[in-house]
């Protein structure tokens, strides 16, 4: 099943980019959820997920991962006042890798890292191939194949130095370093605390340091502490209508701090982080 993707930029009021599986349309939106523009190009047809580049610059580069194509897209868009709308978003180029099932996409400042058939690829922002990492839960010799079959969400956060991974084939959290090395697994089939049903999506939640993850057969939300990888702080039930599927997170550098944004299989919800910062016990067996 193809799932929604949302990514977050720290811009002004900031903004957000949707990807929406049943229409195969790339939005952007605002804050409140009203779209405000939508990316266009003839080898979109299939996309999966969306970044967008880390660097402070008011000219932005936005990377579509597209599964039909086997591609990435790369836009441009120019975040200032006065922009008219049909300026706002312009195709930029686009770049193949080594790809089987490519499923997510995220960023650092210099490196874009895509997850593909339990391989990790890293890219240049240029586009240019750097590397393949295996993408599992224990280090792997060199016999190591990939998995056909893999599907996942990938999150990078460059504060902390880690890359981490939705694990729905496993109902895992993968954790590495910045260059691949494997730090820390948690998480197993289950509806306790901790446990896992289809965690389709994660992100880094740097204002207030934790790892947030979808865990959508159980609908609800899990964060973990972020400096003590595994350690539960807070759980969060959704609306049995509204199964989460991705989640973003403003920096703490966002005037939009004490929201979370949550979407479904095509719909986004804005949620407070009022009353979500205790820790909650853990279950009794």
């Amino acid at each position: 099943m193809k799932m929604s993707r949302i990514s977050w930029f720290n811009s002004g009021g900031g903004s957000l980019y949707l990807v929406n599986p049943k229409t195969s349309t790339v939005n952007q939106l605002d804050t409140l959820g009203n779209v405000l523009d939508e990316l266009q190009h003839d080898l979109l047809s299939d996309p999966v997920d969306v970044c967008l580049s880390c660097k402070k610059e008011r000219k932005q580069e936005i990377f579509v991962l597209d599964a039909a194509s086997k591609a990435i897209i790369v836009f441009q868009a120019i975040f200032s006042t006065g922009v008219e709308e049909d300026e706002q978003h312009s195709y930029v180029r686009t770049f193949t890798g080594p790809f089987k099932n490519p499923t997510s996409i995220t960023c650092t400042t210099e490196r874009l890292l895509v997850l593909d058939s339990g391989d990790i690829h890293v890219f240049t922002f240029r586009g240019v191939f750097i590397r393949t990492f295996f993408c599992e839960s224990e280090p792997q010799g060199e016999e190591t194949k990939s998995i056909d079959n893999y599907s996942g969400c990938i999150s990078a956060c460059e504060e902390y130095g880690q890359i981490a991974v939705a694990d729905i084939r496993k109902n895992k959290i993968h954790v590495y370093d910045l260059d691949g090395n494997f730090l820390r697994s948690w998480g197993r089939f289950g509806k306790r605390t901790g446990e896992f049903n289809q965690p389709n999506g994660l992100a880094y939640d740097s204002s207030s340091e934790l790892i947030i993850i979808a865990d959508t057969g159980n609908c609800r939300l899990q964060a973990f502490d972020v400096r003590n990888l595994g350690t539960l702080v807070w759980t969060l039930e959704m609306d049995p209508n509204f199964k989460p599927w991705d989640v973003a997170a403003p920096g703490r550098n966002s005037n939009n701090t004490d929201f979370i944004y949550v979407s479904d299989e095509s719909r986004l919800k804005r949620v407070s982080k009022t009353g979500l910062s205790f820790r909650s016990p853990p279950d009794e067996e």
